[in-house]
This record gives C-alpha cells, sequence and structure tokens, in this order.
C-alpha cells in the first residue's frame, strides 16, 4: 500500500518498476492490486520462489536465537553485521570483482544494520525464518504487464529461478548478464541501465 501510495502521489505516472532479489515479491505482489502506476517489471537476480515457509534449518535456528536471547542473540547479530562480515558478503557474494567495490557500500549497509529505531534484527529475524517469502505462483502467471529477469550467469541457483518463472509464465523475457552476480546493479550500474533503457 505504501509503495502504491507513493506512486499515486509522489511519482503520478506510469513507472518501470526494477526490484532486485527478493524485493521482487513486493513488486509482484503489487501489480496483482494496482497495476495503474506500472508500465513493466524488471527482476534482477530473483531468488528460487519459495512459499512462505523455509527449508533452511539453520537460518531458522539462528533467527530464532537472535530474536528469544536478548545478549546472546544481539552478540549473533552484531557478528553477522560486522563491517568485516559486510565487506566479505559483497566482494564474495554479490560482485563479479572486488575492485568495484565502494567502502561506501560497505558504510552504508552497516549503518543502516545497525540504527536502533529501525528495529533491522528483527527484520534478519524475519527473512531467516521465511517470514518475508511469499507463494509467487499466482501472482506470476497471471502477470498483467510485462516482465524481464535480468539473470547474472554467477548468481547462485539463478538457472533454477529463471526456470522457475518461465514455467510459470513463458512470457517472461530472460535477459542474461555474463559474470553477474547479485548485485550487479551497483557494481556494474551504467551497463544495467543501458540494458533496462535498451528494452
Amino acid at each position: 500500500q505504501a509503495i502504491s501510495s507513493f506512486f499515486k502521489e509522489i511519482v503520478r505516472e506510469k513507472a518501470i518498476l526494477v526490484a532486485s532479489g527478493t524485493s521482487i515479491q513486493t513488486v509482484l505482489m503489487l501489480q496483482m492490486m494496482d497495476t495503474s502506476m506500472i508500465s513493466s517489471i524488471y527482476a534482477i537476480n530473483p531468488p528460487v520462489p519459495t512459499a512462505r515457509d523455509t527449508n533452511d534449518l539453520a537460518k531458522n535456528l539462528l533467527g530464532q536465537l537472535i530474536t528469544n536471547s536478548e545478549v546472546v542473540g544481539s552478540f549473533a547479530y552484531n557478528l553477522l553485521l560486522s563491517e568485516q562480515n559486510l565487506d566479505h558478503y559483497f566482494t564474495e557474494q554479490n560482485y563479479f570483482t572486488d575492485k568495484s567495490l565502494q567502502a561506501a557500500y560497505v558504510k552504508a549497509c552497516w549503518q543502516g544494520a545497525h540504527n536502533h529505531y529501525l528495529h533491522n534484527k528483527y527484520i534478519l529475524t524475519s527473512y531467516y525464518r521465511g517470514y518475508m517469502n511469499s507463494n509467487l505462483t499466482k501472482a506470476v502467471q497471471e502477470l498483467s504487464v510485462p516482465m524481464t529477469i535480468l539473470a547474472g550467469s554467477e548468481t547462485p541457483e539463478i538457472e533454477t529461478a529463471v526456470a522457475t518463472y518461465e514455467a510459470w509464465n513463458s512470457e517472461i523475457l530472460i535477459y542474461t548478464v555474463d559474470g553477474g552476480k547479485k548485485m550487479m546493479q551497483l557494481e556494474r550500474p551504467e551497463e544495467i541501465a543501458g540494458i533496462i533503457a535498451g528494452n
């Protein structure tokens, strides 16, 4: 509802929605409720669609620990989201090359993660325990606007994700970005923007 109101009151015209990772779930649910402000959707490395529950027992248990134990849970959260671990996450999991990583990205992530007023510990817990997942079968099958997936060739499980989306809706366009990892829009912004503008 907040995103829909933002488009109607601030943008005030149809726009292209670009979503990366799990945020595609929010965009797909939005287009089911209101397509008046959406011209097309671009999904950058969407994850493999899942139901609300999660099969990752380790992350589920970690999420419970972070939520239920004030001292140990806070320690685990701070350890997971230390600047060193965030730097490793960017370079090892999400970037094609660490040469393009800007220190400002890591700093912004760390500051956001440790902002007391944002309750990020509970957001991470919700993510780990699968509460932020949605069963998107119906939303994808009944797409009312054009959708394109930008798939980074170096993104884990991207082939499975693409195959799942294609099986649900054969009209979805697929564009493979050679060497692209999870957050290729940060590493190669001009290239990704050019692909979107070119389509």
